[in-house]
């Protein structure tokens, strides 16, 4: 869905939770457009056993900041054929939610999230989670 560069003022080796971290800001965006997942730890977000999206996190240490890459997949349609395999058009529409799921308003909402999260999770470490 998309990647975004973030830069922390820690060392790599405290950045260890920051996966979960992210995907515990997905799992709370998408609750705000009423859908309910869960997290297989420590970077995937399910609903039942059915894989709905994915974070992967490179970090590099650069001029005495580390900064992350952090990806971010999330389903948004998927074809027929694939199995076991979640999508955020189809979880709306088995909630019978009227209309049809937003792109727009979900990555909105997804960086709205990661962005409160993140700046938390960069001042006070992973305690507040």
């Amino acid at each position: 869905m998309f990647s975004f560069g973030w830069a922390f003022d820690r060392p790599q080796y405290e950045l260890g939770s920051l996966s979960p971290v992210a995907a515990l800001a997905c799992r709370r965006a998408l609750g705000c457009l009423g859908l309910e997942t869960q997290i297989k730890w420590p970077n995937d977000l399910v609903v039942g056993r059915d894989k709905l999206g994915g974070i992967l996190i490179e970090t590099v240490r650069a001029g005495g900041k580390t900064v992350a890459v952090v990806g971010i997949g999330i389903n948004f349609v998927l074809p027929k054929e694939v199995e076991n395999a979640a999508s955020v058009q189809s979880l709306f529409q088995t909630a019978s939610r009227r209309g049809n799921a937003d792109a727009a308003v979900l990555l909105e909402t997804l960086l709205a999230e990661l962005g409160a999260v993140l700046e938390q999770y960069a001042e006070e470490g992973f305690a507040p989670f």
